[in-house]
């Protein structure tokens, strides 16, 4: 399994293909580059998993204090994006930071 910063090197590589590649998809009239498109979103969903894990760490530190490490273990292991807005909607209704539905 490669490790994440490798990965950012691959990307790394394609920095000086840019001009074959725009003159690439040209020839071919596409306007959108299908490979783009998926990488535009899978940042925009790294994006909201990080926002995300900020606004409940936020919200449980306003309402119980410094967070047990176990706690923040779970809030930035979590990669769902519904499970992590359903525990930010959760937030405000346990009783301890232990009660987190993560």
């Amino acid at each position: 399994m490669r490790s994440r910063f490798r990965k950012r090197g691959d990307y790394g590589g394609l920095a000086g293909c840019r001009a074959p590649w725009k003159e690439a998809l040209k020839e071919r009239n596409m306007l959108q580059s299908q490979q783009v498109l998926e990488w535009q979103a899978e940042g925009e969903a790294r994006g909201r998993i990080q926002s995300l894990r900020e606004v409940l760490r936020n919200l449980l530190e306003d309402r119980f204090g410094a967070l047990p490490e176990v706690v923040l273990g779970r809030i930035n292991s979590a990669e769902d994006v519904s499970q992590l807005a359903s525990a930010v909607r959760q937030a405000y209704k346990i009783q301890s930071p232990d009660e987190l539905p993560l």
